[in-house]
């Protein structure tokens, strides 16, 4: 597997753990579940942002 295809799966991954923990933010009936899960949906944000941010350098070293 090559460094491109791992990005790729990287990003999927905290794309979909955004995902979840926005569903459970919006599921929990506690305010502090709530905010529990808006700290870990931004933390979510910014991986797959770094990511995302790693695979755009890869593809421009690579001429894509």
């Amino acid at each position: 597997m090559g460094y491109r295809d791992i990005l790729v799966i990287a990003i999927k991954r905290e794309e979909n753990a955004l995902k979840l923990y926005n569903k459970l933010q919006a599921e929990a009936e506690n305010e502090n579940a709530k905010a529990v899960f808006k700290i870990l949906c931004q933390e979510e944000a910014k991986h797959k942002l770094g990511l995302e941010t790693m695979y755009d350098d890869y593809m421009a070293e690579m001429g894509d």
